[in-house]
């Protein structure tokens, strides 16, 4: 594994995931990931304005609230006008998830003040 700290998401994605990589019809690139646990998280970069689209597949639990946790952080690190957490392939979220992503909304409204 890279000692680099990983610049988007999928880069975080797939220092621990297998994945593979396309891009769609649209010219968007699209970031396929293969877990290890019960969770899965794509990550699309959508021309046009900085936009990027994160979805996640599969359970938000103590195994993956590790994994998500730093996916988000990388997608928030990036000059984006707009990030998107698509989670309707989420079968199960537990308390830990929401508070994730209450974090995650708290540190995308400071950057966005900043």
């Amino acid at each position: 594994m890279s000692t680099e700290t990983p610049s988007t998401a999928a880069d975080y994605l797939s220092a621990f995931y297998r994945h593979s990589e396309a891009n769609n019809s649209t010219g968007s690139r699209i970031v396929e990931t293969e877990p290890v646990c019960s969770c899965c998280c794509r990550s699309a970069y959508i021309p046009g304005p900085s936009i990027d689209v994160l979805r996640i597949v599969g359970e938000i639990d103590l195994l993956t609230h590790r994994l998500i946790t730093r996916a988000l952080r990388a997608a928030l690190d990036r000059d984006l006008s707009h990030l998107v957490v698509d989670l309707a392939g989420v079968t199960s979220c537990g308390a830990r998830g929401f508070a994730l992503f209450s974090d995650a909304a708290l540190i995308a409204r400071a950057n966005a003040t900043a």
